[in-house]
């Protein structure tokens, strides 16, 4: 029987490994939207105590948080109190071994600074650490950071800008369509083979960063095609998130 992988999570005193299946599907499901303890117990299939020491677990990990549930003082809603940055997976090196290939061969500047990026994640794929979500943190902080650069307040005139800087920088060449940006010759991943899942969660990140930070609108960005699945070129699609006072006046329904 294959191992279950652990999912390790960061917290204000460090990152937290959960190897429960169960806890780990309550913090993903808390991850989309704030729940009651029944709403939790209906989602997971356990039995309402089973749940309830899942969640006190939790809650002594500092993993969740509660908050008074507005109509009825008798119930808690739970909140997630933390960031996914990574999992434990079956490591392997065949890209890794490929990425140094590239490195000991290349005299081009601009890809040997994308083949010691590459070197960094894949060299921890290699060791058994999946990095993506963290990887979408960081692009996320790099957004916001970037976002000062960028004038428009919509996410439209965002996008054409965005096409812009990637293009002046050799990120890669963008393409606008309704709801949706492809990426041709994407410095994340343009050099990578095809390994079945998408690889650009750092692009993810920074598109998001930018583009909630100037417009305050909760976008999300999501690939869903990639050189790491064959394609050859990145496409990304924009949708926006429901907000939070909204996912509360949900549960204050149920």
């Amino acid at each position: 029987m294959q191992e279950k992988p652990t999912t390790i999570y960061t917290t204000p005193k460090g990152a937290i490994p959960i190897k429960s299946p169960t806890k780990n599907h309550i913090l993903k499901i808390l991850q989309n939207k704030p729940m009651t303890g029944s709403q939790i117990t209906k989602k997971i299939n356990k039995s309402k105590s089973t749940t309830s020491v899942h969640l006190q677990d939790l809650q002594k990990l500092n993993l969740i948080k509660t908050q008074k549930h507005p109509e009825d003082a008798r119930k808690k809603i739970y909140k997630t109190n933390t960031n996914q940055i990574g999992k434990t997976s079956k490591p392997t090196d065949q890209n890794y071994k490929k990425i140094l290939k590239n490195i000991q061969n290349t005299e081009n500047t601009q890809q040997l600074l994308k083949g010691l990026f590459h070197t960094i994640r894949y060299g921890l794929k290699s060791l058994g650490i999946d990095i993506h979500p963290a990887l979408k943190q960081m692009g996320q902080d790099i957004g916001k950071a970037l976002a000062p650069k960028f004038q428009s307040n919509n996410t439209q005139d965002l996008l054409k800008e965005i096409q812009k800087y990637w293009q002046k920088h050799q990120l890669g060449q963008i393409q606008i369509q309704k709801n949706t940006i492809t990426i041709k010759d994407c410095f994340d991943c343009s050099d990578m083979p095809e390994i079945g899942r998408p690889l650009c969660s750092l692009d993810e990140g920074i598109i998001e960063g930018i583009i909630n930070t100037k417009t305050q609108n909760n976008i999300q960005i999501t690939e869903t095609e990639c050189y790491g699945l064959g394609h050859n070129h990145c496409k990304f699609q924009i949708t926006k998130k429901q907000n939070n006072q909204n996912q509360n006046k949900t549960n204050t329904n149920t």
